[in-house]
């Protein structure tokens, strides 16, 4: 009896004590968040992954797998975390601001997602063209609307070339389709149509795979008295602070065809997605049309552009461009544009 009572209490002993080694939820959370601070991300990803497998839907420990991939640029494996975390606590206001961050961050145009807070942005761009003897010059003035997923904007364009002048107003939206895809629409009317198509329309998707990598395909409709149209085909890589995009156009009218194909890139060298220095090289080739009569036509442009936020809510951006052409003028162009969110 004595025997048995001493092994019981032994056998009781070893369990409270495994009982009080084994971590509770607070310090097994706390040391995978050291793991994010320490930048130790991977192993940080397996800590909140080994937590979540006994409370899946848990904000807190989404919200931390999700920082932990997104400081590794996985911005798939983020997103979806922080919608699992929206879905189960859609009032955490840091689980928000995440979600907002990583779309911005994944978005190859600020259209899509604005930084958390803003609901509104305006703004105001000019541009300069010297061709030749002539000189070029466009106008936009913008504002766009951001909802929690998405964003519609509403454009005023000026055109002036040729001694001519012409004004087109345009709807452009951007809104998410699955998991981790979206969609640019835009539809633009030139009520005159001396410059501008008379009506014209783009369709644009974007799907991110993983690895950083995201792929795209659309079409434009030009309106002209010829109809124009652009299908493109595109192909991106987040690596690091870059963000690296090929486009390939094919552009298809009545009895002529040309190709163009555009290199980006953009470095965020603030660490943000909001300031960056871009610079990009296009190639364009002309089709049998302007073959058969002057040649084919080959066109090089090459182009800088940076934006600055000076301060949270005001950004200016600033460009210059050159595009070299066999069997026609040289063009040079600078721009600058202002805008504001609110």
């Amino acid at each position: 009896m004595r025997l048995r009572l001493a092994a019981f209490t032994i056998l009781t002993s070893i369990a409270c004590t495994a009982v009080a080694q084994t971590p509770g939820y607070d310090e097994q959370y706390q040391a995978a968040r050291a793991l994010i601070d320490a930048e130790r991300y991977p192993e940080a990803v397996q800590a909140f992954s080994k937590m979540l497998e006994a409370s899946p839907r848990n904000s807190d420990l989404l919200l931390g797998r999700a920082t932990a991939n997104m400081r590794m640029k996985k911005w798939a494996e983020a997103e979806a975390d922080l919608r699992l975390a929206h879905e189960a606590s859609p009032n955490y206001t840091d689980v928000t601001v995440a979600l907002a961050n990583v779309q911005r961050w994944r978005a190859p145009s600020p259209e899509l997602a604005t930084a958390a807070g803003y609901t509104w942005s305006a703004g105001l761009s000019a541009s300069r063209t010297h061709v030749g003897d002539q000189n070029w010059r466009d106008y936009t003035a913008s504002i766009r609307h951001y909802f929690t997923q998405g964003s519609l904007g509403f454009e005023v364009l000026d055109a002036r070339r040729f001694g001519l002048t012409d004004k087109a107003y345009a709807l452009d939206g951007y809104t998410p389709l699955w998991s981790s895809a979206y969609a640019n629409v835009r539809y633009q009317r030139g009520p005159n149509s001396r410059l501008f198509p008379a009506n014209s329309w783009r369709a644009e998707v974007f799907q991110s795979i993983d690895g950083g990598w995201e792929l795209s395909g659309g079409i434009d409709d030009l309106g002209f008295d010829d109809h124009v149209k652009l299908y493109s085909v595109g192909v991106g890589k987040y690596t690091g602070n870059f963000y690296l995009r090929w486009r390939h156009q094919n552009i298809v009218s009545t009895g002529s065809h040309s190709s163009n194909d555009r290199l980006m890139v953009r470095y965020y060298d603030q660490g943000d997605a909001d300031n960056y220095m871009e610079v990009n090289y296009s190639n364009g080739r002309s089709g049998e049309q302007l073959e058969l009569s002057t040649g084919r036509q080959t066109t090089n442009s090459y182009g800088v552009s940076i934006v600055r936020y000076v301060t949270p809510d005001w950004s200016v951006k600033a460009g210059a461009s050159l595009s070299r052409s066999t069997n026609a003028p040289n063009e040079r162009s600078i721009s600058v544009g202002l805008s504001r969110r609110w």
